[in-house]
């Protein structure tokens, strides 16, 4: 059924200026419109940036990490394939020989997760997790609190039950080199346009009813369209409520603070403390590391869209004192600097929402990663370009992540 609808919206209108419009241009939009220019040439595709600088981009102002460490079998195949895609970046991504990007690629030290003894249930997950990530090809390794003091032993493991490792498909990129390498890959192609505009809306059939016709943008008005990608990031929600589509996905803001230690923490991995603080090397072992947290639940906000200050008791308070416990060798920091970046946060399941709206046929929906989008564009990319020109997903079967599910919590709900 998927297929015949996406057919017949490709054809629905002869003389439409663009096959596909994507609804912004940073990790997922860029990633979908270079894997739909790579399956067909002839797909006129159009990006809408509304910041081509990204600089308030949650992409480019995220912690940069990628994990297959998940609790779900989905998202494990999802950080495979990413961590993939990142190690093949030079490859994949080439424009000019003479050039080939760099997105900062650090691998092989994964997430270490650490369990705490004062709670069960952590321990619980761990091994329950574990479980399905091997199932699904995840290389991880659990360890008890001596093998973790033996492997890192500048760490404090007194209240830690266990741990949990990646041992390969882990690590880190730099966010806007990334970003910047896959827009200027999915340019090169012919049939991709990129213009700095703002969507103002979706535009509804002429019955006002059933699939879109476009959308409207600030500066250039209306743009046929004969599918649409909402890809737009924190601005998902709103964009979507024009074509009377509810997302439950809201703004939310993490803030990253990058501090100067007097020491180097050898083979430091992606370190997720049992408190929800975390800390990687920024880099390369240069004493210099990105740490953070969420702000605890009753903090934790929707924010407004130019909301960007830093909560720096979140760092005095949280962040440094759990640091300075696990790291004695941390207690001595200072702030070099931070910043604050928003998540696109899915409030019903913190997970992707990707598929067509059962309510507007021709409407694509890449939202709400809940801080998991850099890590998930390749695969998310992948599968909009499945939908789109094949009707279904071929690769990864990412029909968990269907807006069915919340469609129908709302249905029962009402």
């Amino acid at each position: 059924v998927g297929g015949m609808r996406i057919a017949r919206s490709l054809s629905w209108q002869a003389n439409q200026l663009y096959d596909v419009v994507i609804c912004g241009g940073a990790a997922f939009g860029s990633c979908s419109a270079l894997f739909l220019a790579q399956a067909n040439p002839t797909l006129r595709i159009l990006v809408v940036e509304h910041d081509p600088s990204y600089q308030r981009s949650a992409t480019v102002l995220s912690a940069a990490s990628y994990r297959t460490q998940f609790s779900t079998p989905e998202n494990v195949k999802i950080g495979l394939f990413g961590a993939q895609f990142f190690q093949e970046a030079r490859t994949r991504l080439l424009v000019d020989p003479q050039e080939p990007p760099d997105i900062g690629l650090h691998t092989g030290r994964g997430y270490l997760f650490l369990a705490s003894k004062h709670h069960p249930r952590q321990a619980d997950q761990l091994l329950r997790n574990h479980k399905v990530q091997v199932d699904s090809g995840a290389s991880v390794q659990l360890m008890d609190a001596a093998t973790l003091q033996a492997k890192f032993p500048w760490m404090n493991v007194d209240d830690v039950s266990l741990a949990s490792i990646g041992t390969a498909h882990e690590g880190w990129i730099d966010a806007y080199s990334f970003l910047s390498a896959v827009r200027r890959k999915a340019r090169s192609f012919s049939n991709v346009t990129y213009v700095q505009d703002r969507v103002a809306a979706l535009a509804p059939g002429p019955d006002g009813a059933g699939a879109l016709q476009g959308v409207v943008l600030a500066q250039r008005g209306l743009v046929p369209a004969g599918v649409v990608v909402n890809a737009a990031g924190t601005d998902c929600t709103r964009l979507a409520a024009t074509a009377g589509v509810p997302l439950p996905v809201v703004r939310r803001k993490r803030c990253v603070f990058v501090v100067q230690a007097r020491h180097v923490l050898p083979a430091c991995p992606m370190l997720i403390d049992h408190t929800g603080v975390y800390l990687r090397p920024d880099g390369a072992d240069n004493g210099r590391y990105v740490c953070g947290v969420a702000p605890p639940p009753d903090r934790d906000r929707d924010v407004p869209s130019d909301d960007f200050a830093v909560d720096a008791a979140l760092f005095e308070d949280t962040v440094w004192p759990v640091l300075a416990e696990r790291i004695p060798l941390l207690a001595e920091l200072r702030v070099r600097t931070s910043w604050a970046g928003h998540y696109a946060f899915n409030t019903l399941d913190h997970n992707l929402i990707l598929g067509f709206s059962p309510r507007v046929p021709n409407l694509l929906l890449a939202n709400g990663c809940s801080g998991h989008g850099l890590m998930q564009s390749p695969a998310v990319g992948r599968a909009v370009a499945e939908l789109i020109l094949a009707g279904g997903f071929q690769t990864l079967d990412l029909s968990a992540f269907s807006p069915l599910r919340f469609e129908q919590q709302q249905h029962h709900q009402h």
